[in-house]
């Protein structure tokens, strides 16, 4: 068990911090600039990603207990608000521009929202996990641990992009597949583990596909009165930084369910975006 885990952390963290070099890497400082003075954007995604869809989450997992009367394994429902609470899903702009949303929305809410989250993820799991989920890792720390260890990857790729001009850009394509592998491999040896997959039941897969659809809609509520941004704002609401959540999960709560919570939910996320990217793209570009 204790040789699992340490392969899975290995994998988490491989996975995140390939990830978060790549996003410094590609990261388009003078666009992003640029379109974070469009505070109306600004607002909208971070209202919709960092307030509301984690008082959704909260929400669903108390009306699952007291209203559905679904018992949920408090460790897994930890996975899942984990996964809930980590904005800034990173492929956010290639499902938008299938839909036919606004790309440079999308770009620019997912990096914006990737950065905010190192540091909004920890501080709203501190403040808003159910008591008896583990042990109480003080929020200064928490904070600290995980801002280094992602910012440094996202300013290193930053340096490289600087120093070594756009050559640097050919390591994207490799670093993007290399994180997606080990993520997808992390996930698999988490969901072989049968002890803990045999007291997942239906009832976070469920609040997890309730949870999906529900931020999409808040999304594009949200999304403004343009067509595609709206497409892309509601496509990010729906995609969350798996690789942030499951990092956490394997850091603060190593041998409990909580990265089995965050990969179930991470299967439900994947059986509605395509459904959802269907769905967008049949919204002709002059509705409302």
């Amino acid at each position: 068990m204790q040789t699992i885990q340490t392969i899975v952390q290995a994998l988490v963290t491989t996975s995140l911090l390939t990830q978060q070099f790549a996003l410094g890497a590609r990261l388009p400082l003078r666009p992003l600039i640029e379109k974070l003075g469009d505070y109306d954007l600004v607002w909208r995604a971070v209202l919709s990603n960092i307030v509301l869809v984690p008082l959704l989450a909260l929400g669903l997992f108390q009306a699952s207990r007291l209203v559905l009367a679904i018992a949920l394994p408090l460790d897994v429902v930890v996975g899942f608000l984990l996964a809930a609470f980590a904005a800034g899903g990173l492929f956010t702009p290639r499902a938008a521009e299938a839909a036919g949303g606004d790309i440079l929305t999308a770009v620019v809410a997912t990096t914006l929202l990737a950065l905010l989250s190192v540091f909004t993820t920890p501080v709203t799991a501190f403040l808003a996990l159910p008591e008896g989920t583990g042990e109480v890792v003080p929020l200064g720390q928490l904070v600290w641990q995980f801002g280094l260890i992602l910012i440094v990857p996202v300013a290193l790729g930053q340096l490289a992009r600087r120093y070594a001009g756009d050559s640097v850009l050919r390591l994207i394509p490799p670093l993007g597949l290399a994180s997606i592998a080990t993520l997808v491999v992390a996930l698999i040896v988490i969901l072989t583990q049968i002890e803990l997959v045999a007291r997942l039941g239906t009832g976070v897969l469920l609040v997890s596909a309730i949870l999906v659809a529900a931020a999409i809609g808040l999304g594009w509520w949200l999304g403004g009165a343009a067509v595609g941004p709206r497409k892309s704002l509601a496509l990010e609401t729906g995609q969350k930084n798996i690789a942030l959540a499951l990092f956490i999960a394997e850091s603060v709560y190593p041998g409990t369910g909580a990265g089995l919570g965050v990969a179930s939910f991470t299967l439900v996320m994947i059986a509605l975006t395509p459904l959802a990217v269907w769905l967008l793209a049949r919204v002709p570009s002059g509705s409302q």
